[in-house]
Parts: C-alpha cells; sequence; structure tokens
C-alpha cells in the first residue's frame, strides 16, 4: 500500500474531462466500453476518495445528466482552462442546476435537505422574510433560489429550487 497522495482539486470545483470516458464496468445500467463522458464535458466535483493500494486521488465528478463518474486526476483540468481555449463543451452552470431541496422545521430551526447529496444544513440566510421567491444560504455556504410559494405554505415541504454559484 502507498502513501496516500494529497488531491489538487477540491469539492465543489468545476472540472473539464481531459478525455473520453468509457464504461469499465463500474456503471452496470451502461453496456461495456460505452462512451459515459466525452473530452471537454464540465462537470462539477461531489466527492473526492482514494484508491486504497496505491493511495491516488480518485474524484466523483457528477456531469450532464447527473452521470457520476469516478476519474483520476490525469483524466481531468480545471475547467476555466478548458473554457478559456473554447475547448470544452459547457453543461449547465450552477445558476441552471435545479435541485430538489426539503424544507423543514425542527426544533425552531429551518433546515435543507438535499436528498441527491444526502446532506442537511441550517438555513443560515433568507432574501425574504417569508422565504419563498428568494434566496436562502445553507451553513456551508451553498445558495439556493426558491419558487414561489404562500407565505403559509405547510413544512415540511419538497420542492424544485435552483443552486446558486
Amino acid at each position: 500500500m502507498s502513501e496516500a497522495r494529497q488531491a489538487i482539486f477540491h469539492i465543489q470545483q468545476r472540472v473539464s474531462c481531459g478525455m473520453d470516458l468509457f464504461n469499465d464496468g463500474s456503471h452496470p445500467e451502461k453496456e461495456a466500453e460505452a462512451l459515459l463522458v466525452a473530452a471537454g464535458t464540465v462537470g462539477e466535483i461531489v466527492n473526492i476518495g482514494q484508491h486504497v493500494e496505491s493511495g491516488t486521488p480518485v474524484y466523483m465528478v457528477e456531469f450532464p445528466g447527473m452521470m457520476i463518474v469516478g476519474c483520476l486526476e490525469e483524466e481531468l483540468e480545471p475547467a476555466g482552462s478548458a473554457l478559456e481555449t473554447g475547448a470544452a463543451r459547457q453543461g449547465p452552470t450552477k445558476q441552471e442546476q435545479e435541485m430538489k431541496i426539503m424544507i423543514r422545521k425542527a426544533a425552531g430551526v429551518l433546515t435543507g435537505y438535499l436528498p441527491k447529496k444526502d446532506l442537511e444544513e441550517p438555513i443560515v440566510e433568507m432574501e425574504k422574510p417569508e422565504m419563498w421567491g428568494g434566496e436562502i444560504t445553507l451553513a456551508n455556504g451553498w445558495k439556493f433560489a426558491l419558487p414561489e410559494m404562500a407565505a403559509d405554505t405547510r413544512l415540511p415541504i419538497t420542492v424544485e429550487a435552483r443552486k446558486l454559484g
């Protein structure tokens, strides 16, 4: 077993795929050797792990269409470098990402739960006192634009919210 290498990318960083990525069997719903992600596609790192034997960082990258693929550093580059040259096909921007978020209140604290990320955080800031139709900020810094709804909407409720950059 090798010593763990420090990751050069970070969670929530937008990265560009530096080469075509094909199914190595890790996506059983796709045919073996099927193209998963084309070179130049931009995605966002949602988690970072390590290969047990080599200590190499493995990045879980979410590409357009909610395709999550494990990538090695040599398969990725910062999204800005590819975008500046015009080489990448950009997926949805953070401003365009719709995500389900459950808003609930427990012990007097409003929280947002994101089932796709299995993440629950307190809501620390609201643009509008009634919350609906404005921006909210979670404790981890993520911001969402909530849909317009009646001020007396009962909680808990799950809505489609737009993740802001």
